[in-house]
């Protein structure tokens, strides 16, 4: 006669009796609830909108330092009275070198309609505390403008640009800048640099930039103007942004 059935029997028990190990308070696998807002307390809310190719807004809620605890699902957020998806809900997280801490993040998607001036409100919510906080010109498309009006420069020229939203504050560490040729052949030598002034963005073109047309990409993060904080201690709001136009590099012109 088999044993199979009397073998099974046990293991099941066992598997059972450790999922419902796993399962209790404090274990923080299975049945965890999370913490409310109020419990959480952020220290601060974090806004950042990504106005590229697929638009999107994240708002992150910071924990004081040295708390770590996941969001219970209960906590909702908006934008402009639209439902955010809770994308995580915090806590610690695997990393390659073992465990970090992140903060709840919700995430919704734009479409071209969401996006256009004036201020955004976002809120999140439960049961135990609000918090509220409003951004302007949050989604307003962002462009720069060539000061001379015109998309040449001379090797050795420097080149200003004008960011449209003068409210913003242009990150120092936040300007990165890329050329590409129409010819493939031809390269940029050296990479190029960029220095802020005012909501100003001045290009340096390498004296040792070959001549050409091509394409200039110009990535910026800004520190968007927050106008309402509400429930929490500090707010933050930053915009992503990349700007593609036509440049040429030309020499000197024949009188």
């Amino acid at each position: 006669m088999s044993s199979r059935p009397a073998d099974i029997r046990p293991r099941s028990v066992l598997l059972l009796a450790s999922l419902a190990v796993l399962g209790a308070p404090g274990c923080g696998l299975f049945g965890e609830s999370g913490t409310s807002l109020a419990d959480l307390a952020p220290a601060r809310v974090e806004v950042t909108a990504s106005l590229e190719a697929q638009p999107r807004v994240d708002l992150l809620l910071h924990p004081p330092s040295g708390d770590c605890e996941p969001i219970s699902e209960d906590v909702d957020a908006k934008l402009e009275d639209e439902p955010m998806d809770l994308f995580t809900r915090g806590g610690e997280q695997p990393s390659k070198g073992g465990w970090v801490c992140s903060a709840p993040r919700f995430r919704r998607s734009l479409s071209d309609d969401d996006l256009g001036a004036g201020a955004t409100r976002i809120e999140a919510s439960d049961d135990t505390a609000r918090i509220v906080v409003e951004i302007a010109h949050l989604l307003e498309e962002r462009t720069l403008v060539p000061q001379s009006k015109n998309d040449q420069a001379k090797p050795g020229d420097n080149f200003a640009f004008d960011w449209s939203v003068p409210e913003d504050e242009l990150l120092e560490d936040g300007v990165s800048i890329a050329f590409v040729y129409e010819d493939p052949a031809v390269v940029m030598p050296v990479e190029l640099t960029a220095a802020l002034d005012g909501d100003s963005v001045i290009l340096h073109v390498p004296a040792s930039a070959p001549l050409g047309k091509g394409k200039l990409r110009i990535d910026v993060s800004a520190r968007a103007e927050t106008v309402a904080c509400e429930g929490v201690p500090a707010c933050d709001a930053h915009v992503n942004a990349s700007v593609e136009t036509e440049f040429e590099i030309i020499g000197n012109q024949p009188f």
